[in-house]
């Protein structure tokens, strides 16, 4: 059977920085902050948090 490995996960937000709190109290993940951006990682995992922006087609 094959092995299969996550690089990374994606998701979108209005409020990247609350949804990384969130994630870092709830679910103890660790916030990783880059120049323009917050990503967390959960259990191994890099989440990158894009914004979402109205207008840009993305429900939010």
């Amino acid at each position: 059977m094959a092995e299969f490995t996550w690089d990374h996960l994606q998701l979108r937000s209005p409020d990247p920085e609350s949804t990384a709190a969130w994630f870092a109290r709830c679910l103890d993940a660790e916030i990783i902050r880059k120049p323009g951006r917050v990503d967390i990682r959960l259990a191994g995992i890099d989440i990158f948090i894009a914004p979402v922006q109205e207008g840009d087609g993305v429900a939010p």
